[in-house]
């Protein structure tokens, strides 16, 4: 059984006795996903992306030169480089991953980054419809980021082995083209470029399926033709997929590390998460650590620079606490000033960029507060 002309020309030279026995059936794995594109909306509402965020599927195929194999440490770089408010990302592991080391050394492996943010698939369902919802994809040789690619998809690699890939095959003309995740810049800005100016995988993504849309039916005359029995009369129905529901998550650490920039009259504040940020070579330079009384890492109110809630902190240079759309922000040696804002919680990290910058209190009312 194969999915598209091309593989017909590979296995006579691979196996020409298998060439009697060969039928270009389609991909049914391919037919559901695109069956399943117009339930995009749906899927991205399951995964809690909102409006103007952007998803980021991270995958991996399974083995030594896998993405996770060979680079563990790329999943939590990404969480750890994308700004919370504007980004959400998924990770899709290869289920011989899950199968070969246990759901419980998956998670454990991945459990610093789930608590700040990452959703983990289960290893069976759930990937093609977060693959659906995807704005990005990094990934690797494996057929997820093909599949990625050929949805239109903008895809990064994050790791590709040319040695283990035909380099003729569709996945090997892909890694050929396909742009690499680069190691010294930010990953945000990777992505955003990506998806602003997306490659055109077109003429290696064609190779996907000879036959779109009609796999099932092609595979169902196969089978009826082997047992001899008159097929049904109607078409198989091609379904999309149910929408995705993630592993169950840890508790969230409710620790940010933030970069707040005073320009002018406006503040801009880009918020990661710490458990995967601080104190690593992804922690952004004049940031600054704030944490929430109700965290379940009770260290990182002791560490904070800004604490939201409503004890007293002295080690805390802004302790906000937080009434609906109102932050009431105590500044160290400045005083108290009240914000108002759709999410109070940044207008904390506000007071404490403005008063680092000399600026009066009084004055921070009247600003710009923008997230990135």
């Amino acid at each position: 059984m194969l999915t598209h002309d091309e593989q017909l020309a590979r296995l006579a030279r691979s196996c020409p006795p298998a060439m009697e026995n060969a039928v270009v059936a389609g991909d049914p794995c391919f037919d559901r996903l695109l069956a399943s594109r117009p339930w995009r909306a749906a899927y991205r509402a399951a995964l809690g992306v909102g409006d103007g965020q952007r998803l980021v599927v991270v995958s991996s195929t399974w083995g030594d030169n896998s993405l996770f194999g060979a680079r563990p440490e790329l999943i939590s770089r990404v969480v750890a480089e994308l700004p919370v408010d504007s980004h959400r990302v998924v990770a899709v592991l290869h289920p011989n991953i899950w199968h070969g080391h246990g759901a419980w050394q998956v998670r454990g492996w991945l459990a610093e980054a789930m608590r700040s943010g990452l959703m983990l698939v289960p290893p069976m369902d759930g990937w093609r419809a977060a693959l659906v919802a995807a704005d990005c994809v990094i990934g690797d040789h494996g057929s997820t980021t093909f599949y990625g690619a050929a949805l239109g998809i903008p895809v990064l690699l994050g790791q590709f082995p040319e040695d283990a890939v035909d380099p003729s095959s569709p996945v090997g003309q892909l890694g050929a083209v396909a742009p690499a995740l680069a190691d010294d810049i930010a990953v945000a800005a990777q992505v955003d470029a990506a998806i602003r100016r997306p490659v055109d995988f077109g003429a290696v993504t064609e190779l996907t399926t000879s036959h779109p849309g009609k796999a099932l039916l092609r595979l169902r005359a196969v089978c009826y033709g082997i047992l001899a029995i008159e097929e049904p009369a109607r078409e198989p129905a091609v379904l999309a997929v149910p929408p995705p529901a993630p592993v169950e998550p840890y508790p969230a650490d409710g620790a940010l590390v933030v970069q707040a920039v005073v320009e002018g009259d406006a503040v801009q504040v880009t918020r990661l998460p710490a458990a995967v940020t601080l104190g690593t070579k992804w922690e952004p330079a004049d940031s600054h650590l704030v944490a929430f009384e109700s965290s379940v890492d009770t260290r990182w109110v002791n560490l904070a620079d800004v604490v939201i809630g409503s004890g007293r902190h002295p080690g805390a240079r802004v302790v906000a606490r937080i009434d609906g759309n109102d932050c009431l922000a105590h500044v160290r040696d400045a005083g108290t000033v009240r914000l108002t804002g759709p999410d109070p919680t940044v207008l904390a990290s506000a007071a404490h960029a403005w008063h680092l910058a000399g600026r009066p209190l009084s004055e921070l009312a009247a600003a710009r507060v923008t997230v990135s």
